[in-house]
Formats: structure tokens, sequence, C-alpha cells
């Protein structure tokens, strides 16, 4: 009975990010180690996995299904692009450590608040309500927020592209902390994508390459879980450039958190985008 909930909670995460795999990876891959569960455990996770597909997919052709994420296209550099991967990962980890320091901050406020909640939640609705005035793009859980910036970027100013990413990993954890109900993998691979846009215009680089880098790279200092952010972001971009997503994880994987951010705690309500 005890491993039911786990069960439900990996097919859960397969079928709302469309990944079964990442499903299965994403609850057992921790920092340390790697331990699959036992043979009795793993057939009924992926029995479960395949009768939520097969159910979800069953009510998308009677009832239509749309998915909100876009799905970008094969990576395609030229010679000299692949330098430009190491101040890509590095400026991606660097907004990796700011989400683990809004978290922490934003944590620290609500502490000090108690369990004022309403007060909290008027707070969280003010500052969300001025940063979405100034930057309408940076609001909601950000599928549909990617497939607008992905025809608009070009339109917006360099830092703004490097400003928004920024908000957006701060509008994450300061929601979620001061009591709204809601989840960073959404958002957090809109920042990725953002800063990856952002990264392309500054350095004149193939997008896809640089979302690719910026996204993993993101995903991997929040989560600390490389294979599972790699099969989660399968979900946007096609098995070709599986290699610079993988390369990028495991990069960012490696690179020591700062003493200050070592006891970052990740959020609960992953599920609940």
């Amino acid at each position: 009975m005890a491993e039911l909930p786990e069960i439900g909670i990996s097919t859960t995460l397969g079928i709302v990010f469309r990944s079964p795999l990442f499903g299965f990876i994403e609850p057992i891959e921790d920092d340390d180690e790697f331990v699959l569960p036992k043979a009795s455990k793993t057939t009924a996770i992926f029995c479960a996995v395949l009768a939520g597909f097969g159910i979800f997919m069953l009510l998308g052709k009677f009832f239509g299904s749309g998915a909100g994420m876009p799905h970008f296209e094969k990576v395609a550099i030229e010679k000299g692009e692949l330098l430009f991967a190491l101040p890509v990962l590095a400026l991606s980890v660097v907004l990796g450590y700011l989400y683990m320091t809004f978290d922490k901050l934003t944590q620290k406020a609500a502490e000090k608040l108690g369990k004022r909640y309403f007060i909290m939640a008027v707070i969280a609705a003010l500052v969300l309500g001025i940063i979405g005035t100034m930057f309408p793009i940076a609001m909601f859980s950000g599928e549909e927020e990617i497939l607008k910036l992905t025809e608009i970027y070009t339109k917006y100013p360099l830092y703004l592209l490097f400003i928004i990413p920024v908000l957006k990993v701060f509008l994450i954890n300061m929601c979620i902390r001061f009591g709204w109900r809601g989840g960073s993998f959404f958002p957090s691979i809109f920042a990725g994508v953002c800063l990856g846009y952002a990264c392309s215009a500054a350095f004149g680089i193939d997008p896809v390459f640089a979302i690719s880098i910026s996204t993993a790279a993101v995903m991997t200092t929040i989560m600390r879980k490389p294979l599972a952010v790699a099969l989660l972001l399968l979900l946007c971009f096609p098995v070709s450039d599986l290699i610079y997503i993988l390369t990028a994880a495991f990069l960012a994987s490696i690179i020591p958190v700062p003493k200050s951010l070592l006891n970052f705690k990740k959020n609960k309500n992953q599920l609940e985008n």
C-alpha cells in the first residue's frame, strides 16, 4: 500500500508531461545515487503509465486535446558556435542559483509573516500584478507564453530577454511561498527558453542550440536530476538534440552549489501547474 502513492506520482508525472520515462525516472533519481526499484514495483509503474497514457490518448481522440508546449526544430549550428556553449551554460547555472536564492529569501519572508495568510496572498497578488502589467509575458505557467515568445522574441530589446527570466524565477518562488497554488516545472522551462533566446541574440548563435543548453542547465541546477531533465525536455526537442541536452544537464549537475544555498529545498507542489 505504501508504494501505491509513489506509483501514482510516477504515472501522473508521465502523463502530465507526456514523457513516460520521465515519470519513471524523476521519483527515483537522486543527487547522490540512482537505485532502480524492485522488479515488481518497476512492472507496476510501467503498467500504470501505459494504462494512464492509453486513457489519456483515448479521451483526447474523442474530446480533443492540445499540447501547450512548443516543439523546437533540430539544432543547426555552424563551425565555432560550439564555443559559445560554455558561456550559455554558465549564465544558465547562475539563473538556477538565483532561483535557489529567491526561494530562500521568499521562504524567510513568509516565515516572518507567520500565519497571516490573507496578507501574504495579497502581497503576492500585488507584486504579480505590478510585474505582470509591466511584463505580461512573465505571467502564468509559461506554456502558452513560450509559444508567444517564440514568435515575438526578436522584437524584444536584448536586456529584457535577460531580465524576464530573472523575474520569472522570482515570481515562481514568491507565489508558492506566499501560499498560491502552483509548480515550478513549466515556469522554469519558460525561464530557460527566454534565457536561451537572450544568449542567441547576444552571441549570434542558433536559437534552438542556445535554448537546448540553457533550458537543460537551468532545470538541472534546480532539480539536480540530469537524466530526468533530459527526458522531460524531449517534450519540446527532437531526439537528435538529446546530445546537447544531456551534455548540458550533466555539466550543470557536477557544478557545485554555493554553500549558502546548500540547504535549498525544492518546492513540493511541482505537479500543480
